[in-house]
């Protein structure tokens, strides 16, 4: 006689639970019934930062390109052409960094970390290209304009 009396219990127990308010409501921030936690969520800071630092090292690799080009040197990246004006290599330099710039914001939108890190990973190459492109022409840019 136990047992029918517990699995009776049980059986009304349930139902009888699942009549509390909100149990199987869905909150209203969650995206298709689902809930992102705010961790996984991409960060505007670290876009922001990136952007910054590519900027900064794209600026400088153009500095000290335009001062190689007036010492005598030439460019070697296909894009601008061996001897560019500076118009040329202004819009040129622009134009790429807003390619870069584009590519990082699509990738570090992301929900999933591994479309994030290697946007992340692209643009410190691209950064290290840049610084290291700024102080070999600014190298010989020294050396030849004396």
């Amino acid at each position: 006689m136990r047992l029918p009396l517990l699995f009776l219990s049980l059986a009304l127990c349930a139902p009888a639970h699942a009549q509390d308010r909100g149990s199987l409501t869905v909150p209203p921030h969650a995206k298709n019934g689902i809930i992102i936690p705010k961790d996984a969520k991409p960060s505007k800071k670290i876009f922001w930062l990136g952007t910054a630092a590519l900027a900064s090292a794209e600026t400088f690799d153009s500095i000290n390109t335009r001062r190689m080009l007036n010492a005598g040197g030439s460019e070697s990246h296909p894009f601008f052409g061996p001897h560019p004006s500076p118009a040329r290599q202004a819009a040129t330099a622009g134009a790429l960094f807003g390619a870069e710039a584009t590519i990082f914001h699509f990738t570090e939108r992301s929900r999933h970390w591994y479309i994030r890190w290697p946007g992340r990973v692209g643009l410190g190459y691209m950064v290290a290209v840049h610084v290291q492109g700024g102080l070999s022409t600014a190298a010989y840019a020294r050396q030849h304009s004396r």
